[in-house]
């Protein structure tokens, strides 16, 4: 809305280039002769964004296409405007999502799910233990020392 070019300056006078470019760009560019230009002529465009926003002609027509459209969204959406009944009393409203019960609500379940958590974590710590006990490695590794290591026999004094 801020780069609408049918917006004037308080004397009426149209805003610059910079002011109705939506990227705010107003810089000079240079403008390439085409085929149909004297081969050495350059001429200069004061609109920096006209190729990818059209001249102030085009934004004008724009500007006339978008706020027809804003109007009929308007008329589209005045049964939504219009159909908007008064605010429940204070003692509904305080039931729903913002109320006391579902605040109260929000920390059970979030109780819940930290119990659960916890339950989980020990489930896993508790299977990872009886695993490293009872996995290949562990028996294989059982079985190695048992074969390998003899208690030598102790002298006794």
């Amino acid at each position: 809305m801020s780069s609408a070019a049918d917006i004037l300056t308080e004397s009426g006078q149209e805003r610059s280039s910079k002011s109705i470019s939506p990227v705010q760009t107003g810089a000079l560019r240079p403008v390439w002769p085409s085929a149909y230009d004297d081969a050495n002529a350059v001429r200069v465009s004061t609109e920096a964004d006209e190729l990818a926003f059209g001249s102030r002609e085009d934004k004008l027509s724009g500007c006339v296409l978008q706020r027809k459209a804003w109007d009929l969204n308007a008329q589209y959406l005045t049964a939504v405007f219009v159909g908007v009944r008064e605010p429940l009393p204070l003692d509904q409203r305080s039931r729903g999502e913002l109320g006391v019960a579902y605040q109260q609500q929000q920390a059970a379940t979030v109780r819940r799910r930290d119990q659960a958590g916890t339950v989980a974590a020990e489930l896993d710590a508790k299977r990872a233990i009886e695993e490293s006990a009872t996995g290949d490695v562990a028996r294989a590794s059982r079985g190695v020392l048992e074969r390998a290591w003899v208690p030598e026999p102790r002298e006794e004094k």
